[in-house]
């Protein structure tokens, strides 16, 4: 099929050489020549620029749609944090009412303990999280370290231990 198309293309071409030496145009098939030419290239142009367009268009779109799917895992972790706070002020404030209870009941040892087991609690909690913040302080970069703010929160919920170590400069 290859060899065929070539042997017509071959053909043709002779036939319009002997054709424009017979009739004398050769002037006119070379203008007719170059001004197809012309149009052919413009034309492959055009299609270029549709292309590189329609390129650009879909990288335009990709991006668009990564920042999409980051806002929505912001919008997410966003959530969840305020979720977290909702339960932390919820635990806190029947943390307080069960004191408040067992002062009303004039239960002072019961009150000092259950005071001293939250404050313990409260404690740990706090020295690991200040823990982490220094260590995430040292980070320059804010993007890496709010990404690695939210795989230790991650690990913590999952109670998967961890070391982390940050080198000052």
């Amino acid at each position: 099929t290859i060899i065929s198309v070539v042997l017509i293309l071959l053909f043709s071409e002779s036939l319009i050489l002997f054709l424009v030496d017979i009739y004398g145009i050769r002037e006119l098939v070379q203008g007719f020549l170059i001004a197809f030419l012309g149009i052919v290239t413009g034309m492959i142009l055009l299609i270029l620029d549709y292309y590189i367009v329609m390129y650009q268009e879909k990288v335009q779109y990709k991006l668009q749609r990564e920042k999409y799917i980051q806002q929505e895992k912001y919008l997410s972790a966003l959530e969840k944090s305020y979720q977290d706070l909702r339960k932390a002020r919820h635990d806190y404030q029947n943390t307080l009412l069960a004191i408040q209870g067992a002062i009303n009941e004039k239960n002072i040892l019961e009150a000092e303990n259950y005071l001293k087991e939250i404050l313990k609690q409260t404690n740990n909690d706090t020295k690991n999280e200040a823990k982490i913040l220094f260590n995430l302080n040292k980070i320059k970069l804010s993007g890496i370290r709010n990404l690695l703010a939210v795989k230790i929160k991650k690990m913590q919920e999952f109670g998967i231990k961890y070391t982390m170590e940050v080198i000052d400069d």
